[in-house]
């Protein structure tokens, strides 16, 4: 899959278990190689600033290029690495 990071938003939330507030960006992702699709398919994910960091994952310089990503038993990105194809 050659997804390709093409955005992000910075997304704070509060949560409603504890009251918590809950820090993070919604990443854009553009994937132009997907089969049975014409054009281009989209999708996003949630990325807590915490998870960010874990990844060591720069947003600013991410975005244009392809990425890695490995999804947890719960649909939630458990890795997320961009692929330097230099």
């Amino acid at each position: 899959m050659a997804n390709k990071i093409v955005g992000y938003k910075q997304n704070n939330f509060v949560s409603k278990t504890d009251g918590t507030e809950i820090k993070g960006y919604t990443v854009y992702l553009a994937d132009e190689e997907k089969d049975g699709v014409i054009g281009i398919e989209t999708t996003s994910f949630y990325l807590t600033e915490a998870k960010v960091e874990a990844f060591k994952l720069d947003l600013v310089n991410a975005i244009g290029k392809p990425v890695y990503i490995r999804y947890n038993s719960y649909g939630k990105p458990s890795v997320v690495k961009v692929i330097d194809r230099e």
